[in-house]
């Protein structure tokens, strides 16, 4: 895990993204949540934000964005990368903890001088 975040919807934006499903018919509802790798913080000390998906074509035509929440990161590794997609043909990859892109606790006792 190379990041936890916090994010707050309020209880009436819950509610219009409830009405959004049930008004569309569908199953649920997609979001985006962007995190801000810039040095500063908003005036709330939040640098997370969380709103509807668009398509390639809302984007596009740029229209506006529906807002859902914001929040801050309050902890990290420093790693984040995007995972490959996997093929669901393909036989099931090693366990993730075998491909962690640190090293083991007993590896790095070996690199001690003494």
């Amino acid at each position: 895990m190379a990041v936890l975040a916090d994010i707050y919807f309020k209880a009436e934006k819950l509610q219009e993204l409830l009405n959004l499903v049930h008004d569309t018919g569908a199953k649920g509802v997609a979001l985006t949540v962007n995190i801000k790798d810039e040095q500063y913080v908003d005036d709330y000390g939040q640098n997370v934000s969380a709103y509807v998906s668009q398509s390639k074509a809302d984007s596009e035509s740029r229209k506006p964005k529906q807002y859902c929440g914001n929040g801050k990161v309050f902890w990290t590794n420093g790693d984040v990368y995007v995972p490959p997609r996997r093929d669901r043909n393909a036989p099931d990859p090693a366990p993730a903890r075998a491909q962690a892109p640190y090293r083991q606790r007993n590896e790095l006792q070996d690199d001690l001088p003494f």
